[in-house]
Order: C-alpha cells, then sequence, then structure tokens
C-alpha cells in the first residue's frame, strides 16, 4: 500500500526586497498522479471573460520580526526534543542489536557439534 502525498502547495521565494518589505514568491499547486507515482508542479488558475490566467509570481508582506523570533525559538526547541529522541532510539536499537548478537552466539554454542 502506498501513502498519499499529502501537500497540496510549495511556495518558493524568488526574491526579497527589504526596503519595501516584501516578498516575491512563485506559488505552485501540486497534483500527485499515483498510477504513474509522479508530482506534477502547476500554476495556479483563474477565470476571467477571456479565458483561464495563470498566477506566476505573488508578491506577499514579509513576517513580523515577532514571528520570526517566535518561530525561531519554536524551531530551537522541536529540534533540541527531535535530537532527544532520536539520541534515545539511536541507544536502545545498538542495546536491542547487541542483545540479538548475543543471543545468536549462545544459542550457535548450544548446537554446535562436537
Amino acid at each position: 500500500m502506498k501513502t498519499r502525498k499529502l501537500f497540496h502547495t510549495f511556495l518558493e521565494t524568488k526574491g526579497i526586497n527589504q526596503q519595501t518589505g516584501t516578498c516575491l514568491i512563485k506559488w505552485l499547486n501540486l497534483s500527485h498522479a499515483t498510477r504513474y507515482d509522479k508530482t506534477y508542479f502547476l500554476l495556479p488558475r483563474y477565470t476571467n471573460d477571456s479565458g483561464y490566467k495563470t498566477i506566476p509570481y505573488v508578491q506577499v508582506n514579509m513576517p513580523s520580526k515577532q514571528l520570526v523570533e517566535d518561530y525561531e525559538r519554536e524551531k530551537t526547541d522541536f529540534a533540541i526534543k527531535l535530537r532527544k529522541e532520536l539520541e534515545v532510539n539511536i541507544i536502545d536499537s545498538k542495546a536491542a542489536i547487541k542483545a540479538k548478537k548475543k543471543l545468536l552466539s549462545t544459542i550457535a554454542k548450544d548446537i554446535a557439534l562436537p
């Protein structure tokens, strides 16, 4: 069974204008074809009287300094927590591997031919 692709939008920063405090973003909608296991990046479209139009770029305001500080704090806390969990998992898996090797060696001694 394959997992579903759950990302729907890909945002890519194309440029930052520090003077106006804006950011130019390329916005792409993701469409995943499960039959071919291929992901397509599509520009968003809208309709008007002359037909379909695509939106190649979107200009947005840069985040506030408070938002950036809050994000950095959350990111750091998350990274520390994740690292600790990974270290515990690695230590546990190394201990399990040692236990299996020890178990296999004792089994081998028990069935060794005289």
